[in-house]
């Protein structure tokens, strides 16, 4: 058993570094691109490449951190920054599946908590059908 765990702590911390590292090269990529004016279709293949192994190493991290047991066994909001640096939240189930988003990403970390938080005080907002 001490041996699984420490397996899944050393995948964990490889994960965590390559998503940092990707993240950091989305952010070069984007900031030399606008820099040197180059068209998008000049590294949008990178770029998309990029954005899927993010959302790979996303998937794989919370799923490690599901099987050591670091989350809560109920749903939590995450907070994290996109490739273009901007927060945003993530309402995921117990399974790590995604319920809810944020929709919009906001220039600041405390933004997208006051957004968590006015999610959390609507609780009590009717429920309405579209005609």
């Amino acid at each position: 058993m001490k041996a699984d765990h420490e397996m899944l702590e050393a995948h964990l911390k490889d994960y965590e570094g390559q998503l940092r590292s990707l993240t950091s090269y989305v952010k070069e990529l984007k900031g030399k691109a606008a820099e040197h004016g180059t068209e998008k279709e000049h590294f949008e293949g990178d770029l998309t490449e990029a954005e899927h192994n993010i959302k790979y190493y996303e998937g794989e991290i919370a799923r490690i951190k599901e099987l050591m047991g670091k989350e809560s066994e109920g749903a939590a909001y995450w907070v994290y920054q996109d490739v273009s640096g901007e927060w945003r939240w993530q309402l995921r189930a117990a399974n790590q599946r995604i319920i809810a988003d944020s929709g919009e990403g906001y220039q600041n970390r405390q933004d997208c908590l006051h957004g968590i938080a006015l999610v959390k005080d609507s609780k009590d907002a009717p429920i309405k059908e579209k005609q």
